[in-house]
């Protein structure tokens, strides 16, 4: 997305607020159910500027991490779900997902209830759960390539009603992972508090960044890898001479 994209971004969502706050005031409802908050509250955060990644399809509801299924071993005893992935478009040469990568993963709550409470918790933990799979999920697809392991990143994104929190996670080691927790940010409730946007403007814009770097990081591998197994094919080929 441009600056003049960004732009537009910031405004559409200004709008959409202004428009919610003035007509129904349902912000200010912390009963909203969690279909709600992801299919008319926040969509115009997230998936404005994730859809236009071209690379990437953002996936939305009660999705499970294709990272889970290829993992040797499981974060979870049973196979978790989330309110919305953004994982690659592209499949692989033969029809498989397994090349299949995911960089951002989002869990959204009914109503907050504080950082101490079982839900925030729970999903908390899912999420960091999720992002290490997706981590791990990474390093076997580049084979552990150190200059790509050590500049990527994955994002989650825990909401619960009006407050967000963005977590990143990165590789310092083999199976070493490092969460960084950003601080906990509300929606405004009323007109008067519409500068509280900016901090949601920044960690999204943010989480969208480290995106886009991941995509670039990631595509640019495998490209290298499909050029060099095709001219070994080519090499092995008995037109080669």
């Amino acid at each position: 997305m441009s600056h003049k994209g960004d732009i537009k971004w910031i405004g559409d969502v200004s709008c959409h607020i202004v428009r919610l706050l003035e007509n129904s005031g349902m912000i200010l409802d912390e009963e909203l159910s969690e279909g709600v908050w992801d299919c008319l509250v926040y969509p115009r955060f997230l998936d404005e500027v994730f859809c236009e990644i071209p690379e990437l399809i953002l996936q939305r509801k009660e999705i499970s991490l294709s990272a889970t299924r290829y993992q040797p071993y499981s974060y979870f005893i049973n196979e978790p779900r989330y309110d919305a992935i953004a994982r690659r478009r592209k499949l692989s040469a033969d029809g498989s997902s397994q090349s299949c990568y995911e960089l951002l993963v989002l869990e959204t709550i009914r109503k907050w209830e504080g950082q101490l409470a079982a839900k925030w918790l729970n999903d908390f933990d899912k999420l960091v759960g999720g992002l290490r799979a997706m981590l791990c999920h990474i390093g076997e697809l580049v084979e552990n390539d150190p200059i790509v392991m050590k500049k990527i990143k994955v994002v989650g994104i825990l909401q619960a009603g009006r407050r967000h929190q963005l977590l990143i996670m990165s590789c310092i080691g083999k199976d070493v992972f490092y969460l960084k927790c950003g601080q906990i940010h509300e929606l405004p409730g009323e007109l008067k508090d519409m500068k509280k946007l900016q901090y949601i403007f920044a960690s999204y814009w943010k989480a969208r960044e480290i995106v886009r770097c991941g995509v670039r990081l990631l595509e640019e591998f495998l490209q290298q890898n499909l050029e060099q197994d095709q001219k070994a094919v080519n090499i092995l080929s008995p037109n080669f001479l």
